[in-house]
């Protein structure tokens, strides 16, 4: 296949979908850590909130994820694989992760600088952690444990990549999917 061909097999919405990712994470506008926030799905006061909350802030909830799930992927121990699993389906609901609502807590009492409310993208994440952690859960109560590790190890390597980087590979997907306006969206399921 020639790349004419090729392009002409990629849809209209695919091509403008790969063309918000791609100007979202070069605009020359922002420096690379605000490109990566925009990724995320914040704009505006919120983006600024965001950046004044730092880097790290937002690498907490997918580092621990990513320890924890290490540890599922080591041990095949039911118990931290349905405690991630309850935190990942409250990061798919709640305003922030769990663990994003502890940092926030603190950063008020010191007057410190909170996370704002998840946007579509980090919530997709969540998502993902709680089908991965709930197929895990699911395959240790069945006694398979050595498909538990392994679907627990893909997540471990999958947050370990988002809280090394600081690269939402869900907000990717969901770009991509919806474009940037899909990221930015409040939650996973509105159009608004």
């Amino acid at each position: 296949m020639t790349t004419t061909e090729i392009n002409s097999t990629i849809s209209d919405s695919e091509q403008s979908n790969f063309a918000d990712l791609k100007s979202v994470l070069t605009d020359p506008e922002f420096d690379r850590q605000t490109r990566l926030l925009r990724l995320q799905g914040w704009r505006g006061d919120d983006l600024g909130a965001a950046v004044r909350a730092g880097s790290y802030a937002h690498r907490i909830a997918p580092g621990v994820c990513a320890a924890l799930a290490w540890v599922v992927a080591f041990t095949g121990s039911l118990p931290i694989a349905l405690v991630t699993l309850v935190s990942a389906i409250i990061g798919v609901f709640a305003a922030n992760h769990p663990l994003e609502s502890a940092y926030n807590a603190i950063a008020r009492r010191r007057r410190g600088n909170p996370i704002p409310p998840a946007r579509a993208g980090k919530r997709l994440g969540c998502f993902m952690g709680t089908i991965f952690f709930g197929a895990a859960s699911v395959a240790f109560m069945l006694d398979y444990v050595t498909a538990g590790q392994i679907i627990a190890g893909i997540m471990a390597a999958l947050a370990t990549v988002v809280a090394v980087t600081n690269v939402c590979i869900p907000s990717i997907v969901l770009t991509l999917t919806f474009g940037k306006a899909g990221a930015a969206r409040p939650l996973l399921l509105t159009n608004q």
